[in-house]
């Protein structure tokens, strides 16, 4: 028998966080043919704004940063640096994921809102999204919901410091149409 893959490995290490990562959130799905997008932002702030991260500013690829996420107020927050109070997303735009975001965290009890969206549809059929969360290479959340296509999913809310805990979030999953980038973390548009 030769050995699997990953083993030996941490559940954190084969989801795709450093077992010493303050804050790793991970998100997969069941179905090749779509396209599922990971966001943590932080309480308050738009989804897709400076304190926002998704693929769209947020992502290291190849060592180049295409970041403009500044959760650190650095000011650091320019299209091709971040600073080490950022949070840094693994992207995946083929295959079921995983999308992995991971966060320092200072230990001042900042606010996080995690969501998921589902794209638009393409042949974009309906999917099982998981979503897993790491302190310190231990899970403390999980959490799976069926998305229909161009809908999103608020799935949990993080107080990060000294001792971080994972609540689910009280807001719906938003129906097609009813969300945009520019929505506060957590709501969906009337």
């Amino acid at each position: 028998e030769g050995e699997g893959e990953g083993e030996g490995e941490s559940e954190a290490a084969q989801a795709g966080c450093d077992d010493d990562d303050d804050l790793c959130v991970v998100l997969q799905w069941d179905n090749d043919a779509g396209d599922l997008d990971l966001h943590l932002t932080k309480v308050g702030e738009e989804t897709c704004g400076v304190y926002g991260c998704y693929f769209g500013n947020c992502t290291l690829d190849n060592g180049v940063a295409f970041h403009s996420a500044d959760f650190d107020d650095s000011g650091l927050g320019a299209p091709t640096s971040f600073s080490a109070g950022d949070p840094i997303l693994v992207d995946d735009t083929f295959g079921r994921g995983p999308e992995v975001v991971r966060l320092p965290v200072s230990g001042s009890g900042e606010r996080y809102v995690v969501g998921v969206f589902s794209q638009p549809p393409d042949a974009n059929p309906t999917t099982t999204a998981t979503v897993r969360i790491f302190v310190k290479g231990t899970r403390v959340a999980n959490f799976s919901q069926r998305l229909s296509p161009d809908t999103f999913w608020n799935v949990a809310t993080i107080a990060a410091g000294a001792s971080t805990t994972v609540t689910a979030q009280p807001g719906p999953v938003c129906a097609e149409h009813s969300w945009i980038c520019t929505a506060r973390a957590g709501a969906c548009v009337p």
